[in-house]
């Protein structure tokens, strides 16, 4: 195989037998009539067999097309955690429209991109929550943007009647599915086409790693819309494998503890940041038997061992952490790997038609312990962005998707993540990697959390300034003894420490180092 990556032939996934020939909506039908009594969802109080749910789905899509919604369509879904977001994203797949789901924390910036992009016929929205007016918004919204909409409450459909009428749509399993937001996205986004082949050819690839089937009950912590918890497998595979959805409505362990207990859960996934709390409620788990947990996925940002560590000893489950972008391909460990390999890689490639190569700067591939940017091709990683204007610099001529993150292929095939290529700091014409630093100070145990960034320098050319989160009392001098004592060179000890009481998060639950940025230039 040519080293040189731009020059590798394309690939005819459709010959090698990764899709099905069916949209989502018809592979859901199939399911429906083989698990109709076994239990399909629950959210607090209701409780949904596999027919209950398929006639709910039903009374809203007769909701949706009575209120303009028709084949074709974009709909904007903004819905917290609940059983309206996922009966409202399966209407529309049977209608042949396509959801494009927004976060519950986006506001104006975010929400008005969106909807300069996709013109949505709706705008589906929880009218109150969290102390916020979501209705008010999107009337606002309304006025002073271009494209109108119907706005529509979740609960909205609840009175309509079904008189047993199918609906047929012509929508083909090529045709887009669902329009995700790329993971970052502020602002005008980059939206993500995928289509009902692509999503459910790696929430299906997801399924038979992780062997799901109608016995598997998902716990979904975080936030509904997010590709990670919808479909990596989550809600989309579960529901295709004839097994149990729950659904926690604040992403908090306090609620989640007694859903993992009552409902008898046997995989969930987090984000870092929600092991981190972990940590100051190791007492609280013993009150709770946990025991049905098979595995616990984590991913969404960088996964660090102490973290995959504590949810293995917590938990005591195996912990799977998933690599990828909303973008495409995604990597991930087996439940059967040691726990060296799942706290120190992300794994290998998840379906055996992705192609996840490191390159150097000339696009030629690696040396096996090299560290290069990561490109992705395969079965379900997009070829272009929804809007084509955004591919500029992301795509190659042969399909591969730079993801931006910089990487190594270890000797026992895992990829091992090293940071991100736009966070590279120069520091006086050394390179240098933030994620390195941050695991060098998180190893000390008076650091409870660290971040890493660049700041612009007259002299350095760029500084390196460390955030701090500290358990308990350190100075400066203490920090640079600790880094020295592991032995790091001494361009890479921090030029700037400041110490934070907690780290900014972005919407997406990664450390906002924007935010770091703003406050560090802000002071000068």
């Amino acid at each position: 195989m040519d080293r040189k990556v731009t020059k590798r032939e394309l690939i005819d996934y459709e010959q090698f037998g990764c899709y099905q020939h069916c949209t989502i909506d018809q592979y859901f039908k199939n399911i429906v009539d083989h698990y109709k009594d076994r239990i399909a969802l629950v959210d607090g109080i209701h409780r949904y067999t596999y027919s209950e749910l398929d006639i709910e789905i039903q009374k809203c899509v007769m909701y949706c097309l009575k209120n303009g919604i028709s084949q074709g369509d974009n709909v904007l879904i903004q819905l917290p955690n609940s059983d309206s977001f996922i009966i409202f994203c399966f209407a529309l797949f049977r209608i042949g429209a396509v959801p494009v789901a927004a976060l519950p924390a986006h506001r104006k910036n975010e929400i008005e991109g969106i909807i300069e992009a996709t013109h949505p016929v709706a705008y589906i929205l929880k009218e109150i929550y969290q102390g916020f007016n979501y209705y008010k918004f999107a009337q606002d919204i309304r006025k002073h943007t271009a494209f109108k909409f119907n706005i529509i409450s979740d609960n909205s459909y609840k009175d309509t009647s079904y008189d047993g009428e199918e609906i047929i749509n012509t929508r083909d399993y090529k045709d887009i599915a669902y329009l995700m937001l790329s993971s970052g996205t502020t602002g005008k986004p980059k939206i993500v086409p995928v289509s009902h082949a692509m999503l459910m050819s790696m929430s299906l690839e997801a399924t038979k790693k992780l062997r799901i089937d109608q016995n598997s009950v998902y716990l979904d912590i975080l936030p509904i819309s997010h590709k990670f918890a919808f479909s990596e497998p989550g809600i989309l595979g579960t529901l295709l494998n004839g097994g149990k959805v729950v659904i926690c409505k604040f992403m908090s362990w306090d609620e989640a503890f007694p859903l993992i207990e009552d409902e008898k859960v046997t995989f969930t996934a987090v984000v870092p940041s929600l092991v981190k709390i972990l940590n100051e409620m190791f007492e609280i788990t013993e009150s709770y038997d946990l025991t049905s947990l098979k595995f616990i996925q984590i991913g969404g940002a960088a996964i660090e061992y102490n973290s995959v560590k504590l949810l293995n000893k917590i938990f005591d489950c195996a912990v799977v952490p998933f690599y990828g972008a909303t973008e495409g391909a995604v990597t991930c460990t087996s439940l059967d790997d040691t726990l060296e390999v799942m706290g120190n890689t992300c794994g290998k490639p998840l379906a055996l038609y992705d192609e996840i190569v490191i390159v150097d700067e000339k696009g030629y591939e690696v040396k096996e312990g090299d560290v290069g940017e990561v490109w992705v091709r395969g079965p379900y990683t997009i070829t272009s962005y929804f809007d084509k204007k955004d591919n500029e610099g992301r795509f190659t001529s042969n399909y591969f998707y730079k993801m931006g993150d910089l990487a190594r292929y270890r000797e026992d095939g895992n990829i091992q993540i090293v940071g991100r290529k736009s966070e590279m700091i120069n520091r006086a014409g050394e390179k240098i990697v933030p994620a390195e630093i941050e695991f060098i100070l998180k190893e000390n145990s008076k650091i409870k959390d660290a971040a890493v960034i660049a700041v612009p320098d007259e002299m350095l050319g760029e500084r390196i300034c460390a955030f701090i989160v500290a358990n308990s009392y350190m100075s400066v001098k203490d920090i640079g003894s600790h880094m020295i004592q592991k032995g790091i060179a001494l361009y890479k000890i921090p030029d700037q420490i400041i110490f934070v009481e907690q780290l900014p998060l972005t919407a997406n639950y990664k450390v906002d180092k924007k935010k770091l940025l703003c406050m560090v230039l802000n002071t000068e």
